[in-house]
């Protein structure tokens, strides 16, 4: 087993994060609206079922992105940009 680089670390780590936002991208029932001057951010219950159905869909993607980030550490970014 190889060791781990400091890319290594901070990738899989940042899996880990991108792995449990995508889950709870997936499973919320609220749409969060983020304040780019205040950086704040406001849960909006009544928001349209399209909206929520494109929320699903990035946490779908967060969670493979994630869970690739964590098995592969820093080598994900070989698989996913093979032409850098």
């Amino acid at each position: 087993m190889d060791e781990w680089s400091l890319l290594d670390w901070v990738t899989r780590m940042l899996g880990i994060l991108f792995f449990i936002r995508g889950i709870r991208y997936t499973r919320g029932t609220t749409v969060e609206y983020h304040n780019s001057y205040g950086g704040k951010s406001t849960a909006s219950a009544d928001s349209n079922p399209k909206l929520r159905n494109v929320v699903r869909v990035a946490g779908v993607a967060g969670i493979i992105l994630g869970l690739l980030m964590i098995i592969y550490g820093g080598g994900v970014l070989d698989i996913l940009f093979p032409f850098f």
